[in-house]
């Protein structure tokens, strides 16, 4: 790990905060190059604007204001549209509310330098298919979700990509790595509407969604990595709206599923290079320093949310799932669950619906006679594909362990914060 990425984190966060940032001698080229790997270039934008004492060149930094024009005027457009998508789809009577991106991105001194990789509207499930339709209506391009999922996925040139939820989590997540909580207790408060200037959405209330961006960076910590974005987001939110979150709630929940001590390295790190004040994390409880140490080499390593680790990491993530289940199942229940579950991924994409079946083979327009057959041979060779490429061995692995030594640091990451 070097200086650089700490550099980073500081400079991210301080323009997070629309503040400016005291850095010394700082590697520009090697910088610029994390924080566009780790999607936070417009705050470090943001940081060396407010900080005109910066030893920075002006190629530097003239480079970096024309990222912040870029990038701004491409989320204000985007914000406009997906506003004006939620007010014609609340005119459709259909409920949606707005997940993370948009609904944090206000927390931020210049919302618009949070780059948005999607959206997230949550619907009712049994509005799901009128989501999707008014969705095609508008060209979007459909993907439904499976049978385990908790949302599918809708992508327009235009309004980017839209993923419709369900549930917060997928099935296995859920299940097996949040099972130290019960479903009903995710939304507790009462849904709170937010006012911007162009336009109105509904998301979680504040408790609720303080333990959601907590969850979602576990989530994504177990499957891959985190990401400073991820860290911001809760960080600023905890700030911008700490009178208002029941903290014994937000920190028995993290406590009943064994992620305490993982959110407490987060919120350690975010005070001691992000700038954080402490108080703002009620009740946290500060972790050995060696952890914080190898939470950011983690993430250092993976690059942003574990992305050159991926299929490593992803190993790790399935073995933790598979010890999780074990502690209190038998290998053999495990094994039963996991072919269950692994059916029930792929059963939309073994056996699309007529629609995407003619889109995928077009020949089925001028003779539909061959829809069966093709239908047969698009399962056996989706089946096929799948055992070749090894992906069941990855996903449903026998007690004999691990099979790299990414996946084998993580696990052992795991253990060091408590979570098995």
């Amino acid at each position: 790990m070097t200086d650089t990425f700490i550099s980073l984190i500081r400079m991210a966060a301080a323009g997070a905060r629309g503040e400016a940032v005291q850095e010394e001698a700082v590697n520009w080229q090697e910088l610029i190059s994390l924080a566009n790997e780790h999607g936070v270039l417009p705050l470090v934008a943001w940081a060396v604007k407010h900080s005109p004492q910066l030893k920075c060149s002006n190629e530097i930094r003239e480079f970096l204001e024309s990222r912040i024009s870029n990038i701004s005027m491409s989320n204000i457009i985007r914000r406009q549209r997906i506003m004006y998508l939620i007010n014609e789809l609340q005119k459709e009577g259909i409920e949606v509310k707005l997940l993370k991106g948009y609904a944090i991105a206000q927390y931020y001194a210049h919302p618009d330098s949070r780059e948005a990789v999607d959206t997230d509207l949550w619907v009712n499930e049994k509005q799901e298919k009128q989501m999707y339709d008014f969705l095609q209506k508008k060209a979007f391009e459909v993907y439904p979700r499976s049978f385990t999922s908790h949302h599918g996925i809708c992508q327009h040139k235009k309004y980017g990509k839209i993923e419709v939820h369900t549930r917060l989590y997928d099935e296995i997540v859920e299940d097996v790595w949040f099972s130290g909580i019960k479903k009903s207790e995710y939304v507790l408060d009462p849904f709170i509407k937010i006012q911007l200037d162009d336009g109105e959405f509904t998301t979680l209330g504040h408790t609720d969604q303080a333990i959601f961006l907590a969850l979602h960076m576990v989530k994504h910590f177990i499957e891959s990595g985190l990401s400073i974005r991820m860290m911001l987001d809760i960080s600023l939110y905890l700030q911008c709206n700490y009178p208002c979150i029941d903290f014994e709630r937000f920190y028995d929940t993290m406590e009943r599923m064994h992620y305490a001590k993982l959110v407490n390295c987060i919120f350690s790190l975010m005070i001691q290079y992000g700038g954080f004040p402490e108080e703002i994390y009620a009740c946290y409880v500060k972790p050995q320093p060696h952890l914080i140490e190898l939470l950011l080499r983690d993430m250092y390593q993976g690059g942003y949310m574990g992305r050159r680790e991926m299929d490593e990491r992803h190993i790790g993530s399935m073995a933790y799932n598979r010890m999780l289940f074990t502690k209190d199942n038998t290998q053999i229940a495990y094994v039963v669950k996991m072919l269950w579950w692994k059916a029930r991924c792929g059963a939309r994409r073994m056996f699309p619906d007529l629609h995407r079946m003619k889109r995928m083979y077009p020949v089925l327009r001028k003779l539909p006679l061959l829809v069966p057959f093709t239908w047969l041979y698009h399962s056996c060779a989706f089946m096929k594909d799948k055992i070749m490429s090894g992906i069941l061995m990855k996903e449903i692995q026998g007690s004999n362990g691990l099979c790299n030594d990414i996946a084998n640091k993580r696990i052992q990451l795991f253990r060091e914060l408590d979570m098995l």
